[in-house]
């Protein structure tokens, strides 16, 4: 519901995190656990699909609006209305293939983001456009070039570190476009863009 929300006010990027459940169920989470954003508490790993199903996160404050915890396949209706990140949070890739199938005809809407190599590979294999995220692991812009990638993410603070602006100009110059994150304020996601971000992530859209 938040995210239909978002696009009606006009946002054309919506970034999400998923973590597989015990049973391979791909939820929504950015945490680890349940703990921080529901009322519940564990691993997501740890709980069953239907065990999270049951759990509530509160969008608004003081139980007004308890919302359940959705699925990646939940974010179908997301699908020609918006570009959507989703990344990969765990190194798991077992389900990949009967996820992306499920998935099949949102090629165009989905970008999938995560440090870890193997899902990346996964995912790319599976048809979807893959963003690696810039990590001491991460193969060098020209190498992510030639094997496949056309983006990459990088971490990017406030005006930008002078290894964050060497990062950005490397995979420029690479022909990678660039996903920087994560802004806290529009003057900071401008100044991302102005180094050379195609795509700044922010975490507050109202830039307060």
């Amino acid at each position: 519901q938040s995210a239909l929300l978002s696009i009606q006010y006009g946002l054309k990027v919506l970034d999400f995190d998923f973590w597989w459940s015990s049973d391979d169920v791909a939820i929504v989470m950015h945490d680890e656990t349940v703990d921080r954003t529901t009322n519940g508490t564990g691993t997501v790993l740890s709980l069953t699909a239907a065990q999270i199903a049951a759990l509530r996160v509160d969008l608004v404050g003081a139980g007004q609006n308890p919302q359940r915890i959705p699925t990646v396949i939940d974010l179908a209706p997301l699908k020609g209305r918006a570009v959507v990140t989703i990344e990969h949070k765990s190194g798991s890739t077992s389900q990949v293939a009967a996820l992306a199938a499920s998935l099949a005809g949102m090629e165009d809407t989905i970008i999938i983001q995560s440090f870890w190599g193997t899902a990346c590979a996964a995912w790319k294999t599976a048809g979807f456009t893959v963003m690696p995220l810039h990590n001491v692991n991460t193969a060098p812009p020209g190498d992510l070039y030639a094997d496949g990638y056309r983006w990459v993410g990088h971490p990017f603070t406030g005006t930008g570190t002078v290894e964050e602006l060497s990062l950005v100009a490397a995979a420029k110059a690479a022909g990678l476009k660039v996903c920087t994150f994560t802004a806290g304020t529009t003057d900071e996601a401008a100044a991302a863009i102005a180094a050379g971000s195609d795509l700044a992530l922010q975490t507050n859209p109202s830039g307060r």
